[in-house]
């Protein structure tokens, strides 16, 4: 049985993914938000990760696992995150982590609304704690002013300066969702940094490749082909 899940649309999570990778890749940390040809990326290097795709005729998936979070990955018996999900989800992908217990969640986006598999009893599956920075506008703030304090080690004292980021990151996202990022937001929230320094062009590189500078589109994928996963039993192996 599948039910209706109550995330923002596809395009403005993929504009707040893109917004903090191209703000991430600009400071020299381009491993951890990213985008590349298959969708936007999320990789904690700890083993919590997320990719979300956005797929030809207007669809989206996006499906991932949280080390801690992902009780759906553990559920005995089994839990089949994929059942009565659509043909056209990137199965080949989907079926491999299904099948080595490493798939926490999996929501997919078509004729308007979010969807995945109903789970029992209130079961965690990890998504908001792996993917909660592009959940809501302000956790995308709030995220900005994080990489500039912590990332960036700038120290921001006064609440003036708390602020001055604050606009700026505003300024960033909105220049995002309409497609029109360019240096000067960039700069703006960037250019007090000192070590590490910004790098325009890896930051703007990031966003046109994301689809959040004029003249840009973000990557799509094309629609899958079934390939049901044999589901295996019991905890994920160990990795690192």
């Amino acid at each position: 049985m599948l039910t209706d899940v109550d995330l923002p649309a596809p395009g403005l999570l993929w504009t707040r993914w893109v917004t903090l990778a191209a703000t991430l890749t600009g400071i020299g940390y381009a491993d951890v938000w990213f985008v590349d040809e298959r969708g936007a990326h999320h990789d904690d290097h700890g083993g919590s990760w997320a990719r979300l795709a956005l797929v030809d005729g207007a669809r989206a998936v996006l499906f991932g696992y949280d080390r801690e979070h992902s009780s759906t990955a553990q559920a005995d018996p089994p839990l089949d995150l994929l059942t009565g999900a659509p043909d056209w989800l990137p199965w080949a992908d989907l079926a491999t982590l299904a099948e080595a217990g490493r798939l926490g969640f999996v929501v997919w986006h078509d004729q308007g609304r979010w969807s995945r598999v109903r789970y029992a009893g209130g079961i965690g599956d990890g998504l908001a704690d792996t993917v909660g920075a592009v959940l809501s506008g302000e956790s995308t703030l709030r995220e900005l002013a994080e990489i500039v304090e912590e990332w960036g080690e700038h120290e921001l004292p006064t609440p003036a300066e708390r602020d001055d980021v604050r606009a700026a990151s505003e300024r960033l996202l909105a220049a995002a969702v309409r497609g029109e990022v360019d240096a000067a937001a960039f700069e703006r929230l960037l250019g007090r940094l000192t070590q590490p320094a910004l790098d325009l062009r890896a930051a703007l590189r990031t966003a046109g490749r994301g689809g959040i500078s004029a003249g840009t589109r973000p990557p799509r994928i094309a629609p899958g082909v079934r390939r049901p996963p044999t589901r295996r039993s019991g905890r994920p192996e160990p990795t690192g």
